[in-house]
């Protein structure tokens, strides 16, 4: 790569790429023995009913040691020490890639059981840290901002904003409502 192609405009110096890089190796050498893809789908696989979100994050989440407990990048030290991969990450990285992931290598593989644990703790996943886009669909919807909703149902108000809102083409939404 090219040092141009790195961007660290408008990046919190805990979410710089090279902390990613970093924390993704940490993820590669937590599972090598079994792999990164058959470490994630036993992750999944093994959850324990009612905790699956915890399990999940925890399989996920990378605390800082050594070096990267005190460092943002090579040579810029950092006075707080913060996770390579919190809990917060580690949630969105479950939703928006794990349990999708999982659940389709079930259909691809056959494997019906882990195809159906995935939508399950997909369905039942605790509610994300509201966004500008989930505030401003419950806006649209006329929903109260304090309606505890799932993360699946946050993962649906963004589907439909990016869907339908964003292109403005309220008269093929199937949840606009009918002015006519």
């Amino acid at each position: 790569m090219k040092e141009a192609d790195w961007c660290f405009f408008r990046v919190r110096p805990d979410n710089f790429p090279t902390r990613r890089l970093i924390a993704l190796s940490y993820l590669l050498a937590r599972y090598h023995k079994s792999w990164l893809l058959q470490g994630i789908l036993k992750l999944v696989r093994e959850a324990p009913p009612r905790a699956e979100h915890r399990w999940l994050e925890n399989g996920l989440t990378i605390v800082s040691q050594g070096y990267w407990a005190n460092h943002f990048d090579f040579g810029i030290a950092k006075t707080r020490s913060s996770a390579l991969l919190g809990r917060e990450q580690a949630t969105e990285i479950a939703i928006n890639i794990i349990l999708p992931f999982v659940y389709a290598w079930g259909e691809m593989a056959a494997e019906m059981k882990l195809k159906r644990k995935a939508a399950e703790v997909y369905h039942h996943y605790p509610k994300l840290v509201n966004n500008e886009l989930t505030r401003y669909m419950k806006q649209q919807l006329l929903l109260k901002p304090d309606v505890d909703l799932s993360a699946c149902q946050q993962q649906g108000l963004i589907h439909i904003f990016k869907t339908y809102c964003r292109h403005r083409n309220c008269v093929e939404c199937p949840v606009a409502f009918n002015r006519g």
